[in-house]
């Protein structure tokens, strides 16, 4: 007997006119940022991102600032490091037993600058800032 298949991510709805940073959707799962964005503002966006969620059973959505580096990566033509240099952040959930919901900001060397898990407490400031400068 084999496994069910896992349950596709839904498309987290995310009002541009409210999101703290300007972007434009690339795919369901994608958006595209301005390069220029750095950490506390890529935190920000994340406290948008898993509002907008807080409904849905399992989302997945990246944030990129390179079109064509996310094109490539999408395609499966992106290796290594150098390929996931222009992904910025990542949003997971999943309701499950063991319920999952991150939101992770990278640096430009793709190491990890920022993990936010907003299944723990307490929250930092940043984790709290608002969403409007």
């Amino acid at each position: 007997m084999s496994a069910a298949p896992e349950p596709k991510a839904q498309v987290i709805a995310l009002d541009p006119k409210a999101s703290p940073v300007e972007f434009r959707r690339l795919a369901d799962d994608a958006i595209l940022v301005s390069p220029g964005l750095e950490g506390p503002t890529l935190a920000k966006l994340g406290n948008f991102i898993a509002a907008a969620a807080r409904r849905l059973e399992r989302a997945h959505l990246t944030v990129w600032d390179d079109e064509p580096a996310w094109k490539r990566a999408a395609e499966g033509r992106a290796q290594g490091v150098a390929a996931l240099s222009d992904r910025r952040a990542e949003y997971i959930r999943e309701k499950t037993p063991q319920p999952i919901e991150t939101y992770t900001v990278f640096g430009r060397d793709g190491g990890v600058t920022y993990e936010r898990n907003f299944r723990d407490w307490p929250l930092t400031d940043l984790d709290v800032a608002p969403l409007t400068d």
